[in-house]
C-alpha cells in the first residue's frame, strides 16, 4: 500500500468516526447533564472505613466542599463520603451518575419517607446485570427526587480515587451510552485491525517490533476496556472479579510492551546509556505492578509509574530531534506522534496523580487519542519496514555483485594465466635459442628473427597487463571517469603506434576538419584502450593484408570513430553476443584472445555516455561505431 494511500485511509476511517458520533453526541449535548458542585456537593474522608450513615451526618461540619464537582485523591484506600443537595433547576433529571467506571464499591443512601436511609449500590464488583440502568458507571434512578434534598455517596475502590456526580435526563443518559458505546465499537476495529495486521507482519518478516506493537496495542484495549466497564458489560457480566483482577496486571503489561516499542522507535542503543536504564526500570515496574495481585502496594507502585510517565518525554526530547533531522518519514512521525500525544495524554495523567480535578470529558479524550497515535505509529513501523526490505534488498545485490566480481575476477585471472603462458614459451624458447646461436658463432639474421620472437611476445604480454589495469578500473560500482580534454586524431595516432609496424600500415586513418568536430571529454587511457581492442580485433579477423579503414567525423552532437575492415564480418544474430564477456566469434579460430577486448571497449564508451554498435549496413566485413557525446 502506498503511503499517501494510507494516510488518506487513516483520515477517512477517523473522520467516519466523527460523523457516526455526532448524532449521538447532538442528543446528550442537547439535554447536557448536571453536575453537582458548590454548595451542592461535598466530601468526608473516611480512613477506617467503618463509618456508617448516620455516623457521616452527625459529621456535617466535617464536610469541605467540591467547587469544582471532582473528587479527585489519587490511589488511596481510605473511604471517602459525598453529601449531595439536588439543585433547584433538577428539572426532571432523575438519574444519578457517578463516573469513572473503575470504582469499586458505590452505594447511594437515600432518605425514607417514615426516617432512616435507602441504600442502594452499584461499582464493578458488583455483576453488571445487577445494575439499575445498562450502563458501564454507577447510576441510580432517583424516583421521587425534588428541589433540595440530601442525599450521601459512599465510594471505596483500589483505583484511582475520582467522582464527578452528575444528574441526566433519562433520555440524554442513554444517548450519551450509546455514544460511547458506538465511539468504543469504532475505537476497538481500529486498534483491533492495526494489532492484526502487525501480528501478520511479525508472523511474515519475523521482525520483533511487529510483534512487540502488536501486544502494545492488545494490551492498551483490554486495559481500557477494564477500566470503562465494557469489559463487564459485553465479556464478564456475571463475573466482574476476573475483570477487577486484571486491570492492575494490565497497566504493569502496557507499561513493558510500551517501554520496548519505545527502545526501538527511538532508536536507543547503547551509546544513549541513561534512556536505556530508564526504559529498562520501566520494564521491571512494570513487572512488579504485574505482580501487584501477590504482593500488594498498588497504588505506590502505579503512583510511581504515572510520574514516570510525566517526565519521560522531557528525558526524550534530544532522540525526539535526533529522529526529525534524521529526514525519514518513519522517524518524523515517532519524533511528532509521541510528544504529542503525550501533550494529550497529560490532562488525564494529572488527574490519575490528583495533581488535576479529574474530568470525565477528559479521561475520553485520553482514550480515543490512542487510535491516532496508534495509526501513526503503525504507518511509522510500515515505513521502517519497507526501508528495512529495501536495505536489505540492496544488501542481497551488493553481496551478488560481489560473488559474481570474484567469480569473474577467478576466471579473468585463470584465462591471463592460460594467455601468459604462450608468449613466456616464446620468450623462453627464443632465448635458448639465441644461446645457441652464440655458442655457434651464428649470424645475426636467425638472431634478427628470435629478438622478433620476444618483442612480439613482450607486446603481447603488455597487453594482457593493460588489459587486466583496464579490468579493473571498470569494476562494478565504480561509474566515473578521469574527465579531460580529448584529442581524437591524436589518441587515434598514438594507439597506431603502439601496434606492430606491419599492421600500423594497414590501418588507413581519415579525420573530419577540426572546425567541424566538437570538443569532448573523457579518459584518455581507457578510450586508447578500447580503440586498440577495436583495432586488434579488426587486424585479427580481416583478410591477411587487407586495409583497416579508421574514420573520425561528427555525427549528432558527438563524434563517431569508425573502425571498418574487410573480412568475414559478424553474422546478424551474433551482433550483441560479441559484446558478452568471454564469448569469441570463432572459438576454434587460431587467434589469441579472451574474449574480453569487445566488453570492456563497450563499457568504457558507456562510462563515457556513448555507444558501441555493430554496423550492420557494412557487408564488406564488420565494422564498428563507437560515438562519444560532445562535452557539455
Amino acid at each position: 500500500m502506498a503511503v499517501p494511500m494510507l494516510f488518506r485511509g487513516y483520515a477517512a476511517l477517523l473522520l467516519l468516526v466523527g460523523v457516526l458520533l455526532a448524532p449521538c453526541r447532538a442528543v446528550a449535548d442537547a439535554d447536557m447533564s448536571l453536575p453537582l458542585q458548590g454548595a451542592n456537593a461535598a466530601w468526608l474522608r473516611d480512613p477506617s472505613g467503618q463509618l456508617v450513615v448516620a455516623d457521616v451526618v452527625a459529621r456535617a461540619a466535617a464536610f469541605q466542599a467540591m467547587q469544582d464537582g471532582s473528587l479527585s485523591k489519587g490511589y488511596t484506600r481510605d473511604v471517602y463520603w459525598l453529601r449531595l443537595i439536588l439543585p433547584a433547576d433538577l428539572e426532571g433529571r432523575h438519574w444519578l451518575e457517578v463516573p469513572p467506571a473503575v470504582l469499586d464499591d458505590v452505594r447511594v443512601y437515600l432518605p425514607r419517607h417514615g426516617g432512616g436511609w435507602e441504600e442502594r449500590r452499584s461499582g464493578d464488583r458488583l455483576p453488571f446485570s445487577s445494575h439499575e440502568a445498562p450502563y458501564r458507571s454507577a447510576a441510580f434512578h432517583l424516583d421521587a427526587a425534588h428541589a433540595g434534598q440530601i442525599l450521601y455517596l459512599r465510594i471505596q475502590t483500589t483505583s484511582m480515587m475520582a467522582a464527578v456526580p452528575r444528574l441526566w435526563h433519562d433520555h440524554a443518559l442513554r444517548a450519551e451510552a450509546d455514544a460511547e458505546l458506538l465511539g468504543f465499537g469504532l475505537y476497538l476495529g481500529l486498534m483491533i485491525t492495526v494489532a492484526l495486521f502487525n501480528l501478520v507482519g511479525w508472523f511474515m518478516m519475523r521482525r520483533p517490533l511487529y510483534g512487540v506493537f502488536s501486544l502494545f496495542v492488545i494490551c492498551d484495549v483490554l486495559r481500557w476496556m477494564a477500566l470503562d466497564g465494557t469489559a463487564n458489560q459485553f465479556f464478564f457480566p456475571h463475573h466482574p472479579a476476573i475483570v477487577a483482577t486484571l486491570v492492575t496486571p494490565l497497566l504493569g503489561a502496557l507499561g513493558i510492551t510500551g517501554a520496548l516499542c519505545q527502545i526501538s522507535l527511538l532508536q536507543l542503543d547503547r551509546q544513549q546509556p541513561f534512556l536505556l536504564r530508564y526504559y529498562y526500570v520501566v520494564i521491571v515496574l512494570g513487572v512488579l505492578i504485574m505482580l501487584t495481585p501477590l504482593i500488594g502496594n498498588v497504588g505506590l507502585l502505579s503512583t510511581v509509574f504515572f510520574y514516570m510517565l510525566l517526565f519521560a518525554p522531557l528525558l526524550m526530547l534530544r532522540a525526539y530531534l535526533r529522529l526529525w533531522r534524521s529526514g525519514s518519514l518513519a522517524s518524523r512521525l515517532v519524533a511528532v506522534a509521541m510528544p504529542v500525544h503525550f501533550l494529550l495524554m497529560l490532562p488525564s495523567n494529572l488527574s490519575v496523580l490528583a495533581l488535576l480535578p479529574y474530568d470525565p470529558a477528559t479521561m475520553r479524550l485520553a482514550h480515543f487519542t490512542d487510535v491516532p497515535l496508534v495509526l501513526l505509529l503503525h504507518a511509522s513501523i510500515m515505513l521502517r519496514g519497507r526501508e528495512a526490505k529495501r536495505e536489505r534488498n540492496a544488501a542481497l545485490a551488493a553481496s551478488q555483485r560481489e560473488r559474481e566480481a570474484r567469480e569473474e575476477q577467478g576466471q579473468f585471472l585463470a584465462m591471463i594465466t592460460h594467455e601468459v603462458r604462450t608468449p613466456i614459451a616464446v620468450i623462453d624458447a627464443a632465448a635458448y635459442s639465441l644461446r645457441l646461436l652464440d655458442q655457434a658463432g651464428a649470424d645475426a639474421s636467425p638472431r634478427t628473427a628470435r629478438y622478433a620472437n620476444i618483442d612480439l611476445a613482450v607486446r603481447r604480454m603488455k597487453t594482457l597487463m593493460e588489459l587486466a589495469e583496464t579490468h579493473g578500473r571498470l569494476a562494478p560500482g565504480e561509474t566515473a571517469v578521469e574527465a579531460a580534454p580529448l584529442d581524437l586524431a591524436q589518441l587515434t595516432r598514438e594507439t597506431l603506434a603502439a601496434l606492430e609496424p606491419a599492421a600500423s600500415a594497414r590501418v588507413a586513418l581519415s579525420v573530419a576538419p577540426d572546425d567541424t568536430l566538437p570538443p569532448l571529454r573523457g579518459d584518455a587511457r581507457l578510450l586508447y584502450f578500447a580503440l586498440l581492442n577495436l583495432l586488434d580485433n579488426s587486424l585479427k579477423y580481416a583478410r591477411p593484408d587487407s586495409r583497416i579503414d579508421v574514420a573520425i567525423a561528427p555525427r549528432t552532437r558527438g563524434v563517431v570513430w569508425q573502425i571498418r575492415d574487410f573480412g568475414c564480418g559478424v553474422p546478424p544474430a551474433m551482433a550483441e553476443a560479441i559484446f558478452e564477456k568471454y564469448h569469441r566469434l570463432d572459438e576454434t579460430a587460431d587467434q589469441p584472445g579472451l574474449g574480453l577486448g569487445l566488453p570492456l571497449a563497450r563499457q568504457i564508451t558507456e562510462r563515457h555516455g556513448g555507444h558501441l554498435r555493430l554496423d550492420q549496413g557494412w557487408r564488406a566485413g564488420a565494422s564498428f561505431e563507437l560515438w562519444l557525446p560532445e562535452a557539455a
